[in-house]
């Protein structure tokens, strides 16, 4: 999924996505999927 949005790899995309988000993508995963 990385390197299909132009990242070279999982690091760097979740490195951008904490940056951006303040999480990292499995914790917004588990909030946004919440119950």
């Amino acid at each position: 999924m990385a390197h299909e949005h132009g990242y070279f790899d999982q690091a760097h995309l979740i490195k951008a996505f904490y940056s951006f988000l303040g999480m990292t993508p499995s914790l917004f995963s588990l909030e946004a999927f919440a119950i």
